[in-house]
């Protein structure tokens, strides 16, 4: 799923390769590995999605990494498992939440 993610990630933003190289994809499968983990255990009530993905934010927004590709990943990951995982439905939502309400706190 992660894979697939990146993919479309990437034919959307066609400049990531010039400008992460090889290295970069890779990071986009881990990170969106952990992503999607994270929105299963939250809605498990193991983890806090939005816990996690401040604290990925702030890592990224610190290497000025762009925060509206951040959320803009994070709405692709909702596409991706809805589309994958039909019956997946409240983990595609809440990936899709997490999107409309990520805002980077303060350091």
């Amino acid at each position: 799923m992660a894979r697939a993610i990146c993919s479309r990630y990437y034919e959307q933003y066609t400049d990531e390769e010039a400008r992460y190289g090889a290295r970069g994809e890779a990071w986009c499968v881990h990170d969106n590995q952990h992503i999607v983990q994270w929105a299963a255990l939250d809605l498990a009530e193991f983890a806090d999605l939005d816990a996690q993905l401040a604290w990925l934010g702030r890592l990224l927004h610190a290497r000025e990494f762009p925060m509206d590709r951040f959320v803009r990943n994070l709405e692709i990951a909702a596409e991706v498992v809805a589309a994958q995982e039909p019956d997946a439905a409240a983990l595609a939502e809440r990936l899709a939440r997490a999107a409309r309400e990520f805002q980077l706190p303060a350091v």
